[in-house]
Parts: structure tokens; sequence; C-alpha cells
């Protein structure tokens, strides 16, 4: 799904220092190839649509354009090689803040783009599941602003085909489609975790609500939450110029913050997974059927701590006893800043990090 944060994925080849090869690969990919005039795959020219469209709408490779009814809105992303990146198509309560700046009046009929089988804005959840079969993933989106009119359902399609990971994501708001994107290249690992994922539109204040903490007018540079079961440890930084203001999330069965103020939510941190349903306890082997081979793998060392790890521990001084976070860290990215690192103890994940800012690196906070 597309936003500031998002748009710089997409024309970025994955990077990573060490790379493993088990011969393990993801799931392949299930949803619509198509929508519109543009096919995952294909040689659709980014300049060609944009000028079909009406015209650049802006300065970049982000263009976006809107009817002349106000019910229609698409967002074009230009890819590798001139080609289309993304594409994603959203109905009048999905304009977000691009309904004010940064998008033309387009005289295409954007309510007819549909998928080749025929899916698009307003059909049905069912329809949808109908055709393309279970999704990889399933996001609940009821922590979004509820004044933004967002959908409350995400379900996701992503996988490979032909070498690259693609994604399709389908916004259901009430039972029908509001929104419809399609990726060509999209980040092989996972996006979200728990309620929280890097392309969405939870607020801080939503997220401390959610959690049991009241709105804060200024708040710490990094926030820090405990199961009432003690099973489960949360934190996440709230200053990062990067992102939208929250970011840099690690969940992990050890304590991972000490010496520092931590608040006892009410809910079960424990059951925050990704939208593939990969979750503390998870076993190795689900990871990799999830995502495939990671990028990359590191041996952990609590006497000889990894640049990986610098940023797991929070507030931990000289002389702490440190937890045993795991034996094997499970790599997928960087795409260029967002990484998503598996802990792995004793054969099940102990810890996911979810990193989109240069700032997990600073070590100890």
């Amino acid at each position: 799904m597309i936003n500031s944060q998002h748009f710089r994925f997409v024309a970025f080849a994955v990077l990573a220092a060490v790379f493993t090869t088990t011969g393990a690969t993801a799931q392949q990919y299930a949803g619509p190839k198509c929508l519109g005039p543009d096919c995952i795959g294909g040689k659709t020219a980014f300049q060609g649509l944009t000028e079909q469209l009406g015209g650049p709408s802006r300065s970049g490779g982000v263009y976006g354009y809107r009817t002349s009814d106000g019910k229609n809105f698409l967002i074009i992303t230009e890819g590798i090689g001139g080609e289309i990146g993304a594409i994603q198509l959203r109905d009048y309560a999905e304009f977000g803040m691009w309904t004010a700046k940064d998008s033309k009046l387009t005289s295409q009929d954007l309510r007819n783009w549909k998928t080749s089988e025929g899916i698009g804005l307003g059909s049905s959840e069912a329809d949808v599941v109908k055709i393309y079969g279970r999704p990889s993933g399933v996001v609940d989106l009821q922590l979004e602003e509820a004044s933004n009119q967002k959908g409350k359902k995400l379900l996701l399609y992503k996988g490979l085909l032909n070498g690259f990971t693609r994604a399709a994501r389908f916004r259901v708001r009430d039972g029908k489609v509001s929104f419809v994107e399609l990726e060509t290249d999209a980040f092989v690992g996972p996006d979200c975790l728990g309620p929280f994922c890097t392309y969405g539109e939870v607020s801080l204040d939503s997220l401390l609500r959610h959690l049991g903490l009241p709105a804060q007018k200024v708040a710490p540079s990094l926030e820090c939450f405990q199961s009432p079961d003690g099973r489960a440890s949360l934190h996440f930084a709230t200053d990062v110029e990067e992102t939208s203001g929250i970011a840099d999330f690690l969940l992990s069965e050890f304590l991972n913050c000490i010496h520092r103020r931590k608040a006892i939510t009410t809910k079960t941190l424990r059951e925050w997974k990704t939208p593939e349903g990969i979750g503390l306890g998870s076993s190795e082997a689900e990871v990799v059927k999830a995502y495939g081979a990671p990028t990359a793998t590191r041996k952990l060392d609590a006497q000889k701590p990894i640049v990986e790890v610098k940023g797991l521990l929070a507030g931990y001084r000289a002389g702490d006893t440190r937890p045993q976070v795991g034996e094997k860290l499970l790599i997928y990215g960087p795409r260029e800043l967002l990484q998503v690192d598996f802990g792995i103890r004793e054969g099940k994940v102990s810890y996911i990090g979810l990193k989109e800012s240069d700032s997990w690196l600073k070590g100890d906070k």
C-alpha cells in the first residue's frame, strides 16, 4: 500500500551483506495480475499511462489523479526501467492527504477499472476470496482513525511470480472493496506487526489508547510495554523523522526495557502477529514457509553482540544481566531502510523486529 514511506521501497533492489541459499521459497503469488490497463510483469510504460491519464500531476515518480465527480482516485508509482512499480485505486473515502494537493483531474472512468477477473471498487469481500482464494494475510484496520472512514480490514495476496515478490492489497469497508493496489516488486518480508503497518495510517494517539495509555502532548522517544503475565514485551520509537512518527517495533518474549518506564497493557501482546500469522513461538520452519529463505542469517552470541541486535534492549546498563535473545537471527531485507528480523531460540521465534529507520543502530537507548 503506498504512502510517503512506502514510495521509497518500490524502486530499490534488496540489499544484504550475507545471503543464504537453503532452497526454500516463499508461497506463490495467487492474486490478480492486472488492474485496468496495467499488468504485473507487463510492459506498460509509466510515462505512457501518465499521458493517458492527463499528464504528470506533480514532480517526481509518484502521480495522483482524481475523477471530476470526486468519487475515485488513482496513484501510480514509477518502478525500475520506466515501468509501473505500483498502481493504487481508491474510492472517495480513501483519498487521505491526496485530496487537497498533488493530484490532477482525469477524464478516465476510473470506476470501471477492474482486475482481469472483474474485481474493482464496490466488489464484495466474498467475491475477492471466491476468485483469488484465501489471502496470504489479513490486517485488522480498526485502529485507523474513524474520522477518515477507513476500511476495517485489508486482504493481502503476496508471493513469488517470475522471480519477483508481487503483492495485491484490497481494503474492505462494510463488506465492499474500497481500495485496490498491485505492486510489482514488493518487500519480501512482512510489512505489518500486530495493528501497525509500515504503510499504514495508525496514529501514535490511537496506538497508545489501544495499549491502555492516554494521548500524550509530549511522548518520550521510546515507549515500552509489557503484558500482564510477563510473557511478552514491546517497545517502539516515537520520534523518527523518516516515518509518520512511530517506527521500529520490537516484540519479544524477553524483557526488552529496563531502567525505563514500562506500561502494563491489558492487550495480549503475545497475540500480535504478522499478516501471514507469524508471531512469538512460531517455528523457524513456519517463518521460512511464509517468506522463503531469509536474505541473511547471523549467529547470536550474548557475549559478542552484533550490530543487528544493538537496538533490542532499551535502558540496559553495564552490569545488568542480559536475557538470552536467541541463537540465530533470520533477516529479511534491507530494502532501503525497511528490514524485518526474526530472533530464533530453540527453533522458535523469540523476537520480531520491524525496522524502518536508521535509529535502530544507535544501540541501547
